[in-house]
This record gives structure tokens, sequence and C-alpha cells, in this order.
């Protein structure tokens, strides 16, 4: 699939980004389909938040969700979850190594989509 058949990483809002990202890292972990109590933990949320925003991702196409079985992402979603990780991780590792500078994963989200924004 080209990078036009897919959402842009800049349509995404920070939450979504952090719940599309949080499904694919305890995917790898874990393996689909990654239920809400894991969501819960993971992201510090409630349950009522996880379930709100797993409809909605549902309704974007990003993430297939089962009442009581959880979420795994649709190709679709985990394209884009990875494209956020990777831009994500990208910033972290140049804080890090070329000034010496430990963000929290907020921060180096917010600076991700600020540099990708400003193209």
């Amino acid at each position: 699939m080209s990078d036009s058949d897919h959402q842009s990483v800049d349509a995404v809002t920070p939450a979504e980004e952090r719940y599309l990202c949080g499904v694919l890292s305890q995917r790898l972990q874990t393996g689909p389909p990654v239920g809400n109590h894991e969501l819960t933990d993971l992201l510090g949320v409630s349950g009522a938040s996880v379930t709100e925003m797993s409809k909605t991702l549902a309704d974007d196409g990003l993430v297939t969700y089962e009442r009581y079985q959880g979420v795994d992402l649709t190709v679709r979603g985990e394209w884009l979850a990875r494209r956020l990780l990777w831009r994500r991780c990208v910033v972290e590792h140049c804080f890090a190594d070329r000034l010496g500078i430990q963000l929290l994963v907020t921060q180096a989200a917010r600076i991700a989509s600020e540099l990708t924004a400003a193209q």
C-alpha cells in the first residue's frame, strides 16, 4: 500500500496517537486482540475512555473492536501506528544522542507532530 492509501499521521489527534501506539505496543507483547483492561493499565485511563476511543478508531477504520473481546489494528491502523511510533522514536533518539536530553513520551510525540506539521 502506498502512503496515499493511508490516513496522514498529521490527521491523528494526540489522543488517537496515544491509543494507536498503545494498541500496537501491547499487541507486539501479548498478541491480538488487546483487551480493554490491558489498555487501561498501559495508558492510565478509565475503561470507559478505552471503550469510547476504541469505537472512534473503529469508525475511522483503524481498529476492529468487539465488545468483551478487545481491539486489534486494521492494516491501515497498524501502518499508521508504526509511522507514529517511528516518528516519535526518531525524536527521542535525536534528543538523547545529540543533546543528552531524555524526553517523556508525550514530549517526544508533541515535538514529532510539530516537526511534521511544519514541513
